[in-house]
């Protein structure tokens, strides 16, 4: 103790450094604090929502918290590195900066990949499916300066490849979380022509029928329940419609699944339509 207390005695202003590194520390367990507030109010309040608006506006609102943070760490990191400038003759140190510049840009991958690990194992977990770099796969190892994918096609399925990739590269380009893997939710899309003269019914009770149906086969889903989808939130499903060239209409259905599920119900919605349409009628997928 007296060894550290004389250490101290020897570096210049050591009581304001003494306190910017307490400051630093205190400032970042209370970030830390509200961060995980803020994460934890969110998820909290995602199983109760259940219209698009209201999932967007709390969306909107927890990413601009988050940003906020983002913005104060930043600026309260300006402010100390100003006041050790201020505290310290920089010149003397010129050498060293120097010195240190050219260390930081030989390795600036790694450094970027020691920088980026705590943010990949705070951001994504083991089993998580992302394409980075134009490489699709499951997180199974992150490493502090490598993570490994097992490797995946468009179609979610395994091609038995093992991606290793920098993690850097999580800061550098541009991360994509894919909803394809089983557990998650995904978006499913059947599609269904509606040709007049090959129909008995009028559109508009083909049309009502199709929507009896689906209410029955579908159920609305809360924000936690659509995965990155949110403006399907409060939905049981979307219809969107458009004629082709030769005048058909297509009705288009989309609704959110978790994978599992999501082969039955499109199978039953085929179904439905096989029941209804008139034998030159055909579905499309």
């Amino acid at each position: 103790m007296n060894y550290f207390i004389s250490l101290l005695g020897n570096i210049p202003h050591a009581k304001i450094l003494l306190l910017t590194v307490a400051t630093v520390f205190t400032v970042e367990i209370f970030l830390y604090g509200y961060r995980k507030t803020v994460i934890d109010s969110y998820k909290s309040k995602k199983s109760g929502i259940l219209s698009s608006e209201e999932a967007e506006q709390e969306s909107l609102r927890y990413f601009s918290k988050l940003h906020i943070l983002s913005i104060v760490r930043i600026a309260y990191f300006f402010v100390l590195m100003l006041v050790l400038i201020a505290l310290y003759d920089i010149r003397a140190f010129s050498f060293f900066a120097f010195a240190l510049g050219a260390f930081i840009i030989a390795l600036r991958d790694v450094l970027i990949s020691l920088l980026a690990y705590p943010h990949i194992i705070i951001s994504y977990d083991i089993g998580d499916d992302v394409r980075i770099g134009g490489v699709l796969g499951e997180i199974v190892r992150v490493r502090p300066l490598s993570t490994q994918l097992a490797g995946k096609d468009d179609n979610g399925d395994y091609n038995g490849k093992l991606q290793i990739i920098p993690n850097s590269k999580f800061f550098l380009e541009m991360v994509e979380r894919q909803e394809i893997k089983n557990g998650n939710q995904r978006m499913v899309t059947v599609s269904a022509m509606y040709n007049r003269e090959e129909q008995i019914k009028s559109f508009d009770e083909w049309l009502t029928s199709l929507k009896n149906m689906l209410d029955q086969t579908l159920s609305k889903r809360s924000l936690k329940e659509v995965g990155n989808f949110k403006s399907y939130a409060g939905l049981r499903y979307k219809l969107h419609y458009e004629y082709d060239k030769h005048g058909i209409i297509l009705a288009k259905i989309s609704f959110i699944s978790k994978t599992r599920a999501a082969l039955e119900k499109k199978e039953k919605i085929v179904m439905y339509l096989e029941s209804i349409k008139s034998p030159k009628e055909t579905v499309m997928q």
